[in-house]
């Protein structure tokens, strides 16, 4: 957002390593905010400034990351709390 693009890549990097484990089935945040960080603008760092093992990483996080109530209502189906 203040055009530090590059500074990021090591921090990207670290999140694709330590969250792409494939023992990892989601990775699940508490705000579309955070996700939409790992979504798009992890996706551009990699993109522009990283190589193909950090562009890798990084599809294979964004494929399995979550916004909490997304995880709950569109992949686990509750719709139902009690509440």
């Amino acid at each position: 957002n203040t055009g530090y693009q590059r500074e990021p890549v090591p921090l990207v990097r670290n999140f694709a390593e330590q969250f792409g484990d494939s023992s990892l089935d989601a990775v699940v945040m508490p705000s579309g905010s955070c996700v939409g960080s790992v979504r798009h603008q992890h996706e551009i760092v990699a993109e522009r400034y990283g190589d193909a093992a950090l562009r890798q990483g990084v599809a294979t996080v964004k494929a399995k990351t979550y916004e909490l109530s997304e995880l709950l209502v569109d992949v686990l189906g509750v719709t139902e709390v009690g509440a």
